[in-house]
């Protein structure tokens, strides 16, 4: 379940993210960042496993923390969750244009994907939301036989170790937006409520396979296509295989992209509702900002999953760890484990989260 929710669209901004990097150092990033990553999923598990009422992150701060602390977490919820909807357009409307490279462009195909992908959520359906799980699973696996086929046509001299610059910090909101799965952490405590013992196992093995799928595919596409890698990883294919590859991939990526939107669409619709008590109306107003975004010129994938990504990592990352610190103190429950982080390590993690942030979006403005 973590897996397939952490397996999403960031993965295929990763390679243009590696090349633009170098090789080298967005391994680097990618294996710093999963440690991290699966660190604040399983410090997330242990506050759950703490707390005798169930919650989900902004309940937790306000419970630990204080209203100030619950109000934060929501904007930084409606911020990243709006922001991957951006980032959704976005891709949609490459892919779209791959798939119709005479009809359709970036701009008319992202507005095609929010317009015909609103509707569902507008009017309340659901079914489809059934359907996440299993596609980003059928997405995990069809990214890994897509790696599998490319390796036909690597070559180690399309692999830059170093590109220089000021590029180092790129792949870092960029890896952070495809590795994040909080959201998934709470559906495994549900999951395993009673056996709550295997919950640390399955936190760990749910965020640590994912950087193993990145690292596979970041190897084969860039391997395959060194310096024609585009931004969606799959445009790029073009130059080496034809556009039958280009296809089938932008076809994979239009449904696992489909569910994910739908569902997190109706996420932020049912937040704003139940959490900040807006109306429904006002609440299905904020489907139009991704798009009014899209429209004004938000439209580099890159650019936005690293902003997205990096404010997320930051803000997100930094309350998981304060409400950690605050629930080994104040918890009312003995928890089934514990992560055995040291104080001064969490507040360095925190000052890397933010630092780094502030670094990348230097480097984007």
């Amino acid at each position: 379940m973590l897996f397939g929710t952490i397996v999403g669209a960031g993965v295929f901004a990763l390679p243009y993210a590696a090349l633009q990097s170098g090789f080298f150092v967005a391994l680097v990033w990618l294996a710093v960042l999963s440690v991290l990553m699966a660190v604040l999923h399983l410090m997330l598990g242990e506050v759950m496993l703490r707390t005798a009422a169930r919650h989900r992150l902004p309940g937790y701060a306000a419970q630990y923390l204080g209203k100030w602390a619950s109000k934060l977490t929501l904007t930084n919820d409606v911020i990243g969750l709006v922001g991957a909807l951006l980032a959704y357009v976005v891709l949609g409307g490459i892919f779209l244009g791959n798939l119709f490279p005479q009809t359709l462009s970036l701009f008319s195909g992202g507005l095609l994907f929010w317009f015909v992908l609103s509707i569902p959520v507008l009017f309340g359906l659901r079914l489809i939301a059934g359907l996440e799980l299993v596609m980003s699973g059928v997405l995990a696996v069809l990214v890994l036989a897509l790696s599998i086929f490319l390796f036909s046509s690597f070559s180690i001299n399309n692999l830059p170790l170093f590109s220089g610059g000021g590029n180092i910090f790129v792949p870092y909101g960029v890896i952070l937006f495809a590795l994040f799965g909080t959201t998934a952490v709470y559906s495994v405590r549900d999951v395993l409520s009673g056996s709550e013992r295997s919950m640390r196992r399955a936190v760990a093995w749910g965020s640590f396979l994912p950087p193993f799928l990145y690292g596979v595919f970041i190897i084969a596409v860039v391997g395959a296509t060194g310096a024609h890698t585009s931004k969606d990883a799959i445009a790029g294919l073009g130059a080496v295989f034809g556009y039958g590859v280009v296809a089938a991939g932008s076809v994979i990526g239009l449904l696992a992209l489909a569910t994910s939107y739908i569902v997190i669409a109706r996420y932020i619709v049912d937040e704003l509702r139940l959490d900040i008590h807006l109306s429904k109306v006002t609440s299905l107003v904020m489907l139009a900002l991704p798009v009014a975004l899209f429209v004004a010129g938000a439209r580099n994938f890159i650019e936005i999953t690293g902003a997205v990504g990096s404010v997320m990592g930051a803000l997100g990352g930094s309350l998981i760890l304060v409400v950690w610190l605050r629930a080994r103190s104040r918890g009312d429950r003995t928890p089934e484990y514990t992560v055995p982080v040291p104080r001064i390590v969490a507040v360095a993690i925190v000052v890397l989260l933010i630092g780094a942030a502030l670094q990348e979006l230097k480097t984007l403005l």
